[in-house]
């Protein structure tokens, strides 16, 4: 996972969100947080790389990669953790 790390898309009150929250940081991995429902920009820019405003959602920095929703299978793959 060198150099890479992760913008993470959230609101309140969602579960997923919170679980995702707690993989990131139990796996060290860098992330920021977005919260859409608090911010119209990051909830345009959500819509625009995704076409949709679901959470949670994940861009990989720098592949530039999204995945919307939690799958920590696949999120483990994609960020090459063990």
């Amino acid at each position: 996972m060198d150099g890479q790390h992760v913008i993470m898309y959230s609101k309140a009150h969602c579960p997923y969100c919170e679980q995702a929250k707690e993989f990131l940081s139990t796996n060290n991995v860098n992330y920021v947080e977005y919260r859409v429902d608090l911010n119209n920009i990051d909830a345009e820019n959500l819509k625009a790389k995704t076409g949709r405003t679901a959470v949670p959602a994940f861009t990989i920095i720098p592949s530039g990669e999204t995945i919307v929703g939690f799958n920590p299978t696949h999120l483990r793959e994609v960020l090459h953790l063990e």
